[in-house]
């Protein structure tokens, strides 16, 4: 009986602390955050003395990067005190404080090359080759990084970026490799051109960009396409230093147009070490006018389709399917070849190896220029001779010539577009211009003015 009324006296006092401590919770007098520290003490202790540990490394670390960082800064003032340092392509400390490389500020910050916002990783490598005229160790990936600070910065270039620096064992082991004539390219020949987009809703909306750059690899038939607001000469350089980014040809033709013959595209020929020609020639760029007629195929089957002529939007993708699509030339998709040029250049090589037809020292005539619609009883080869004086084994072959007063002719002809000839013995005379004594002053027919010439009267026949 004891017992139990022990154990009673124990539940009572058990329930009147839980009244009294509910009472208390309820009324918000209880310590309730004494009561959950209490709780929960073995849980907080331990990540309160991580939180401690962290806060000291962390200070610590903070002071170490702090230093590093003046290292850092004070290991690039000392690459300017070498003995070796490169004073042609190399970084160049102003009077101010302030690094330059070529074109652009150049700005060294935690283990970083920061150039007009792009940052490169700073490693020895690459240190060595931006600082010394015989760096000694770096790796395939310091030179790409190299290559592309150089093109950026155009410090391997001259001042007005007309031709690559020339100068020294740097541009001999390294520069030179980096931009050889062609070197590392999958495309030996390209043909450029520019297409003017004809646009049903022209008048009602001339905010529509109507210019379209673009560039086919004659070998692979790989195409780009940029879409142009103009055909300035500083648009198209814009949007071609676009599709040079990730590869550069060594020959470019173009038309001789004046959007790529001005200052600025030249400078941009001379960036990546690019040969840009013009055929003067009727027959130019087919490859591309063949892609032009194609894109423009696929555009107008996707305006009717889509119910509108916007065809900004869907230039990416219809270029795209043209660079996926298999070519009947070639036997593959242009993006396959691209892949594996070798065998595409093989085989036009085979297709275009053609026989030497002329010989230099023959007289020729060059075909006339017909249009669509002119007669077809004009005679289809010029009146004047020419000369051949230099044959280019190009593919196909073309022939340089000279007129009888020994001038050259502007550009290359092909086979087809001139004719082997004798010198006829009599020229005819398209007007009498005007006569002096026995003499006269003649225009010859088929000749422009810059071959009048005085003949003695008597040599004249009617």
């Amino acid at each position: 009986m004891k017992d139990e009324g022990s154990i009673l006296d124990e539940l009572v006092k058990a329930k009147e602390n839980i009244k009294r401590k509910y009472i208390e919770l309820k009324t918000g007098e209880a310590n309730v955050q004494q009561l959950l520290s209490q709780t929960f003490k073995p849980i907080i202790d331990p990540l309160t003395k991580i939180s401690d540990t962290n806060h000291s490394t962390s200070n610590e670390k903070n002071n170490s990067e702090s230093n590093f960082n003046e290292n850092y800064q004070q290991e690039i003032e000392n690459w300017f005190h070498s003995a070796d340092l490169d004073k042609t392509y190399g970084p160049k400390k102003l009077s101010d404080g302030n690094i330059i490389l070529g074109e652009k500020e150049v700005k060294f910050i935690e283990q970083s090359i920061v150039i007009d916002g792009n940052n490169y990783p700073s490693t020895p490598g690459l240190i060595q080759l931006l600082f010394l005229k015989n760096p000694l160790i770096y790796s395939d990936n310091d030179l790409e990084v190299y290559k592309s600070i150089l093109i950026q910065t155009s410090a391997h270039l001259t001042l007005k970026s007309k031709k690559i620096k020339k100068t020294g064992s740097k541009y001999k082991d390294i520069i030179r490799k980096l931009f050889p004539s062609g070197g590392h390219l999958s495309m030996k020949l390209q043909k450029n051109n520019l297409v003017y987009w004809d646009n049903p809703n022209e008048l009602v909306d001339r905010l529509r960009l109507l210019l379209a750059s673009k560039a086919a690899d004659c070998f692979t038939k790989f195409a780009w396409a940029i879409a142009l607001k103009s055909k300035t000469g500083k648009e198209v350089t814009n949007a071609m230093s676009k599709i040079l980014i990730d590869r550069a040809p060594k020959l470019l033709q173009l038309d001789n147009g004046k959007e790529f013959y001005n200052t600025n595209f030249d400078n941009l020929m001379a960036k990546y070490n690019i040969h840009k020609y013009s055929t003067f020639s009727i027959v130019k760029a087919c490859i591309v006018e063949r892609f032009n007629r194609t894109l423009k195929e696929k555009m107008f089957r996707e305006f009717t389709a889509r119910g509108s002529h916007e065809w900004i939007s869907i230039l990416p993708k219809l270029v795209n399917e043209y660079n996926n699509s298999k070519h009947r030339t070639i036997g593959m998709t242009p993006v396959q070849a691209d892949l594996n040029p070798t065998s595409v250049t093989i085989k036009q090589r085979e297709i275009n190896n053609e026989k030497i037809k002329f010989k230099v020292g023959d007289n020729v005539r060059i075909s006339t220029q017909k249009g669509v619609f002119t007669k077809g009883y004009l005679p289809n080869w010029s009146t004047e001779i020419f000369e051949i004086i230099k044959i280019n084994k190009t593919l196909p072959v073309t022939y340089q010539l000279q007129d009888y007063t020994g001038k050259p002719i502007a550009g290359c002809f092909y086979s087809a577009e001139i004719h082997k000839t004798e010198h006829p013995n009599e020229y005819l005379i398209e007007k009498i211009i005007r006569k002096k004594q026995n003499k006269m002053l003649v225009k010859w027919l088929g000749f422009d003015n810059t071959h009048n010439s005085w003949i003695n009267t008597r040599d004249v026949k009617i």
